[in-house]
């Protein structure tokens, strides 16, 4: 774990861009809540855990 002089902590990385920075893989146990955007270049799985996501913002780029 690493602290930058600007306060942002990264994780597998030492020179964190946001306040919390992680390189490489995570896992969370339990509930995870976003009040924001999430980004991401890659989900995988069924989808049979994602719930009351508004399907008219999903925007596919990349593969199929």
């Amino acid at each position: 774990m690493y602290i930058s002089t600007s306060r942002n902590v990264g994780i597998g990385t030492e020179s964190p861009a946001h306040p919390l920075h992680v390189n490489g893989k995570a896992q969370f146990d339990g509930s995870v809540s976003v009040n924001g955007t999430i980004s991401a270049t890659l989900l995988t799985g069924d989808g049979s855990g994602i719930r009351n996501m508004d399907a008219t913002k999903i925007i596919k780029i990349g593969r199929a």
